[in-house]
């Protein structure tokens, strides 16, 4: 290992060692400075400020999920034109590639309709927050879609992947997120 890359570790376990005490932390980095730098590795692919993947990225069943607005801030990092619109019954996303601007063929609707075939009406979250859900579902489909290879592979939301969320599409305190651990 090269004394830079040495250093580099060392720093970031240094970071996580400091801030894994604090109670406003996701409860998935608190007390675990290893899950803290994991999600800083994380963010370092992702081209992201630590900050940024700890408060926006969570891990269920060892899958990493992003929040529905951290996965439209990387498609419209990426220099692709994210369109979304709707109300508490529908939502539609569109994007438009940088690099293939003449093409609006990524299009996705989500309809109230929609999640309740999907199983996802009837949670208590879509009952309270039906726009916020549909938006946030409309959006990640649409990323996958048109724009995984701006996404790094953190494709899903943790609702998604089965776990419980709030209105932000933030895992709950009943939510299933399993921690990942650095050995």
């Amino acid at each position: 290992m090269t004394t830079a890359l040495a250093l580099n570790i060392d720093a970031k376990i240094t970071f996580a060692k400091a801030i894994a005490a604090s109670d406003m932390l996701p409860k998935q980095y608190r007390n675990n400075p290893a899950n803290l730098v994991w999600a800083c590795e994380y963010a370092e692919s992702l081209g992201l400020p630590r900050m940024t993947a700890i408060t926006g990225v969570f891990v269920v069943d060892g899958r990493p999920a992003a929040s529905a607005d951290l996965i439209a801030s990387l498609v419209r990092r990426a220099g692709h034109k994210l369109r979304v619109w709707g109300d508490d019954t529908v939502a539609h996303a569109q994007i438009i590639r940088k690099d293939d601007p003449d093409f609006d063929g990524f299009k996705v609707t989500w309809t109230m309709e929609r999640a309740k075939t999907a199983g996802l009406a009837g949670k208590d979250v879509w009952r309270k927050y039906a726009a916020a859900m549909l938006r946030a579902r409309a959006v990640t489909e649409v990323a996958r879609m048109a724009a995984s290879d701006c996404l790094h592979g953190c494709i899903y939301t943790p609702e998604e992947l089965g776990a419980s969320v709030d209105e932000d599409g933030k895992p709950t305190v009943d939510a299933v997120v399993v921690p990942l651990r650095v050995v």
